[in-house]
């Protein structure tokens, strides 16, 4: 069992930020070169026009007091019964925790009454795509996508019902 606690204060953006530090790979194919406390900040704040903060879950993951990632979602985005999830990063990745905080997650927007998740995968991230298709997300269409540092990439747009 996982637990999600909220990225709100100095120690738990440090804590984000060792894991952001352990992806490396995801931030070089976005074009940004090394993570900062900055990079932290500027996730924690970023909604898609039309939400709220309150929509927003920027969260550490846990397992006991262990930090092993970060995800981030947005509940009722894109639409009112979907969930988009914006970030998700293991400190530890193929080590089938990816899998195992997933299903967790499923099963808690299911229970929200949540019937699909969509998300973005970079088309040059061949590992993230081949996880999410392993998960059952199909790819509903492409477009180019500009992330905070100004890099911008084409991402596969995936979806998957709940």
């Amino acid at each position: 069992m996982f637990t999600f606690d909220p990225i709100t204060t100095s120690a738990t953006r440090l804590q984000a930020l060792k894991v952001y530090q352990a992806n490396s790979e995801y931030f070089r194919l976005i074009g940004d070169d090394q993570p900062t406390l900055v990079t932290i900040l500027n996730d924690a704040k970023e909604v898609p026009i039309g939400k709220t903060k309150t929509s927003k879950h920027f969260r550490l993951i846990k397992q006991g007091q262990a930090v092993i990632g970060v995800c981030d979602w947005i509940t009722g985005y894109p639409t009112e019964h979907g969930v988009y999830l914006g970030l998700l990063l293991i400190s530890k990745p193929h080590t089938g925790l990816g899998q195992a905080v997933m299903a967790q997650l499923f099963a808690q927007w299911q229970q929200e009454h949540y019937s699909e998740v969509e998300l973005g995968v970079v088309t040059t991230n061949v590992d993230a795509l081949a996880f999410w298709t392993q998960l059952g997300f199909k790819e509903t269409r492409r477009s180019p996508f500009q992330f905070q540092n100004g890099h911008v990439a084409e991402v596969v747009v995936m979806q998957r019902q709940l």
